[in-house]
């Protein structure tokens, strides 16, 4: 890494305890048929559900999870 300066060396607030998150999700074209959203949902949820893509995301810092549907279309 650049040997760079944080926030607060440059003059900017201090940022300690804050935390930074981000969010990932898949999008469907409206009128996408329910069997062909329901059958992507599915497969993301099993891919999820493997070790090794858990253990790989965990080592990158992520946080696997999933959410339903229905949350998603709110």
């Amino acid at each position: 890494m650049l040997d760079l300066p944080t926030v607060e060396e440059a003059g900017g607030p201090s940022l300690k305890g804050d935390e930074a998150t981000s969010w990932f999700g898949l999008l469907a074209p409206a009128g996408t048929p329910p069997d062909v959203v329901s059958r992507v949902q599915q497969g993301t949820a099993n891919a999820l559900k493997s070790p090794a893509l858990r253990d790989r995301m965990l080592a990158q810092g992520a946080v696997p999870s999933g959410m339903r549907l229905a949350t998603r279309a709110e």
